[in-house]
C-alpha cells in the first residue's frame, strides 16, 4: 500500500438527506424545521420536494 492510498479521501461525501415524512432519501433536501434538544445539539428536519411545502409538519 502506498502513502497516497492512505492519505487521499476515497469515500465520497454523501449529499442529500432523509425526508422527515416519507423516510426516503432525497438528493434535493429542503430544510423544514429544527428540533431543540436539551441533551445536545438540535436536529434539522429535511423534506423531499414533495413533502417540504406542506403547511404543517406533524412531527
Amino acid at each position: 500500500m502506498t502513502r497516497e492510498a492512505l492519505t487521499t479521501e476515497s469515500t465520497p461525501v454523501a449529499s442529500g438527506a432523509l425526508c422527515f415524512r416519507c423516510g426516503q432519501w432525497t438528493d434535493t433536501p429542503e430544510e423544514v424545521g429544527y428540533v431543540e434538544r436539551m441533551s445536545g445539539p438540535g436536529v434539522v428536519l429535511y423534506g423531499c420536494p414533495g413533502h417540504a411545502g406542506g403547511p404543517e409538519l406533524d412531527t
